[in-house]
């Protein structure tokens, strides 16, 4: 650490190794002329202010220790070096290089441990090994196309990042909507969800309620990739709107009832869906934020259908096909714009359902199970609990985690959650 030069290396990835090293290495015997001025006064001359935190104009030192490891003699005994203990150098990265008696050379990387653990430091060891056998081996090589890693790391990363492979408990076709489509035709008068005002619809009564608002959605333009809004309050229609919007091929975009306008605004300025889609709680204040051009569809204005399976057309509410696909975007959801404007992140079908039936493969969901429902529906998690029961055959229960708790508590253990 006597004479420290700061060296800046501008590196060419698309120029050949040998190049860089002799480069490098006219680089570093100009700067070894100027070794005799001290590393104060260039910073002197810079005026760089010193700092107690952190080192001036470098944070990687290249320590050269020429014959700092040859064995010494004291009169005819030899002494062998054994160990020894390293200077504590401020530096983010230390690399020392010593000379040993047989020609060869020892590298020893010092890190700092508040930047690096042990693994982080094993990685960046075996990664040098890697481009110095690499390197070695063929100098001609250009620098964008010499592998950081050598390929057994690299297959230990995969092998460790896939996972046991999942069984999927469905046919692998279906998609979200058409699962739970098939759920239903499996047992249509079972519960399927319950809402916080009492009211409850069968499998059969979801699917019924999917198609009409599908037909609806439909004759409002809305196709394969349309983006379809929904602004409503969690009850028993929440995932019938899901489910209608996958059945003509829309991707869902929730618009969370707890959010200001000026929020809401920037989602559905940045979204443009085809249609937003409020109900009769939701009518009024969907226009502090939906704009004059923005085409809006109230739900509750849909009827049900009646006994003879024909909604409020006519038509036979059977009759909606589910044109969702696994190559499909699924879901847009928001980010909380805490950090600035709110982000959409796109879901695919295949996703999703890949999601949906590994997690219920672990947590083992059946159809006697009752699962609660309770996040906000602008929330991932909501998602996650309305599909856990749906594709499973569960029942859902709506809850509400603004309200008290002991009100929750009751809603679970009246419903068996």
């Amino acid at each position: 650490l006597l004479d420290m030069l700061p060296l800046r290396l501008k590196v060419n990835k698309k120029e050949r190794f040998v190049h860089t090293l002799r480069n490098t290495r006219t680089r570093a015997y100009s700067a070894l002329a100027n070794s005799g001025v001290p590393l104060e006064t260039i910073l002197e001359e810079l005026r760089i202010p010193t700092s107690t935190t952190n080192t001036p104009l470098f944070q990687v030192l290249f320590n050269y220790r020429m014959g700092a490891l040859r064995a010494p003699k004291m009169g005819d005994a030899v002494m062998s070096f054994l160990q020894y203990e390293d200077a504590k150098a401020p530096f983010d990265l230390t690399v020392s290089v010593d000379e040993k008696d047989d020609g060869s050379g020892m590298l020893t990387f010092s890190m700092q441990d508040y930047l690096y653990d042990i693994e982080g430091a094993d990685l960046l060891v075996s990664t040098y090994i890697n481009l110095l056998d690499s390197l070695s081996t063929d100098s001609s090589q250009r620098l964008h196309e010499v592998s950081l890693a050598n390929k057994l790391l690299s297959d230990k990363a995969l092998v460790a990042g896939t996972g046991e492979i999942a069984e999927f408990g469905w046919e692998k076709s279906l998609t979200l909507s058409q699962r739970v489509e098939w759920q239903a035709a499996q047992s249509p008068d079972a519960l399927a969800v319950k809402d916080l005002s009492g009211t409850s619809r069968t499998r059969g009564e979801i699917q019924a309620r999917a198609s009409i608002i599908a037909s609806a959605l439909k004759e409002n333009g809305v196709t394969y990739g349309s983006r379809v809004a929904v602004y409503c309050e969690a009850t028993v229609d929440s995932i019938a709107c899901i489910l209608a919007t996958h059945k003509v091929g829309g991707v869902y975009v929730p618009l969370d009832v707890r959010n200001s306008p000026e929020r809401l605004v920037a989602v559905v300025t940045e979204c443009n869906p085809t249609i937003i889609l409020c109900h009769e709680a939701t009518a009024v204040s969907v226009t502090s934020f939906a704009g004059e051009q923005a085409r809006i569809l109230n739900i509750s204005d849909l009827k049900d259908a009646s006994s003879n399976g024909d909604n409020a057309d006519g038509q036979d509410s059977s009759a909606i096909q589910d044109l969702s696909r696994l190559s499909d975007p699924a879901f847009i959801l928001y980010t909380s714009g805490s950090t600035g404007k709110p982000k959409g992140i796109m879901l695919s079908q295949s996703a999703c359902s890949i999601h949906f039936a590994s997690i219920s493969s672990s947590l083992g969901l059946t159809e006697s199970d009752v699962v609660l429902q309770q996040s906000a529906l602008g929330f991932d998690a909501s998602l996650a609990q309305m599909f856990f029961a749906a594709v499973n055959g569960a029942a859902l229960v709506l809850g509400n985690n603004r309200g008290d708790p002991a009100d929750m508590a009751s809603i679970m253990e009246a419903e068996k959650v």
